[in-house]
């Protein structure tokens, strides 16, 4: 692995459990926001909003992740 995807993967670590998951339908699996929304027994606009959430804490903790 990189040390991008490192990094990434740790971030991913520390992140809650509905913000990993929403990541991972969207960013991993590739399903649509819909589909995730449906995955997550949860509405379309909460997890639009959730999503944004992930995205924006995944990118704060990758920028707190030390670099080696």
């Amino acid at each position: 692995a990189t040390e991008l995807e490192e990094r990434v993967a740790d971030a991913m670590q520390r992140l809650s459990e509905d913000h990993r998951q929403v990541l991972t339908l969207v960013r991993v699996q590739q399903q649509s926001l819909s589909d995730a929304a449906q995955t997550m027994d949860r509405s379309y606009e909460a997890t639009k909003k959730l999503y944004g959430r992930a995205a924006a804490a995944l990118a704060r903790e990758i920028g707190r992740t030390p670099r080696a």
